[in-house]
């Protein structure tokens, strides 16, 4: 039997190789449309910290907690979670210390974005002038904020700073649990 241009379960393969194609094409470009956009919203995102930097710099307090949401919440690693109210304080009581200008710098950051939530993973520096006009390093942390999209501004609801302390960190999750007999627990835990 030979093959001809009508044959209907050639139509048929042709048909649905073409279909693929289109499939594919489609998802390739909604992924590079969603590349796109998850890109723009980092970028928004970093010059929303740019100006946080900014304010910080100027001793503005008010431009200072724009980037915070109203229920935002904030830790320093070892301290009590503060509140927008505390946070506020903070600042004050920061900005009203005299001494030499302090700036804060991101070292790095990575930023990723998911709909209406991100999070900015971010190392800092904390650079203070001293009495010979050069910067030096003061402080450095690293901080994790969860930001959500409120309108077309992104605010930190969340935020988890880490300060160096000088411990060694380590770079891997591999821990070592020492070993525990099954005959040291009871009940359900024995069980388990």
């Amino acid at each position: 039997m030979t093959e001809s241009a009508g044959d209907p379960e050639i139509l048929a393969r042709v048909m649905m190789r073409l279909w693929l194609l289109f499939v594919v094409a489609v998802l390739l470009c909604q992924a590079s449309t969603i590349r796109a956009n998850e890109e723009a919203e980092a970028e928004a995102i970093r010059r929303e910290y740019e100006d946080w930097v900014r304010a910080h710099e100027q001793k503005d307090v008010a431009r200072t907690m724009e980037i915070f949401a109203p229920d935002a919440i904030s830790t320093v690693a070892g301290g009590t979670d503060n509140n927008l109210d505390a946070i506020r304080h903070s600042y004050e009581k920061t900005f009203a210390a005299a001494g030499s200008p302090r700036q804060w710098k991101p070292r790095d950051m990575e930023i990723r974005t998911s709909g209406d939530l991100a999070y900015a993973l971010g190392d800092w520096q904390l650079l203070e002038v001293g009495a010979d006009g050069a910067a030096k390093v003061r402080l450095t942390n690293r901080s994790i904020d969860i930001l959500k999209r409120e309108g077309n501004k992104w605010k930190i609801i969340r935020s988890f700073t880490i300060p160096q302390d000088g411990r060694a960190v380590k770079l891997t999750c591999e821990v070592k649990l020492r070993r525990v007999s099954p005959d040291a627990f009871t009940g359900v835990a024995q069980e388990v």
